[in-house]
């Protein structure tokens, strides 16, 4: 009795699942960040440097990293602020 042993060879080069997981560890810490990055494009009035601490000490337990997220979507922004103070008159003009 012959016995065939089958061998199967990855078609993927080797060097290419490290660029496989340098790009998951990218998307991972791109995510982790993600509260403190929508504040900082929603140009949050205040609280930012306040979500990267909560988000750095306890985004790592998952309801630390969903507070964070949740901050970053409340609050006033800069354009907010600005127009409660007076310093924008009015969003939209109309044509006189």
């Amino acid at each position: 009795m012959t016995t065939i042993i089958a061998t199967t060879t990855s078609t993927i080069p080797a060097a290419s699942g490290y660029v496989l997981a340098a790009v998951f560890l990218a998307f991972m810490i791109a995510a982790y960040f993600a509260p403190l990055f929508v504040a900082r494009m929603r140009r949050k009035a205040d609280g930012v440097l306040d979500i990267l601490i909560v988000n750095l000490l306890f985004g790592w337990t998952g309801l630390g990293w969903l507070i964070a997220f949740i901050w970053a979507f409340t609050g006033p922004t800069d354009s907010d602020l600005k127009l409660l103070t007076g310093e924008i008159s009015t969003i939209f003009s109309t044509a006189s």
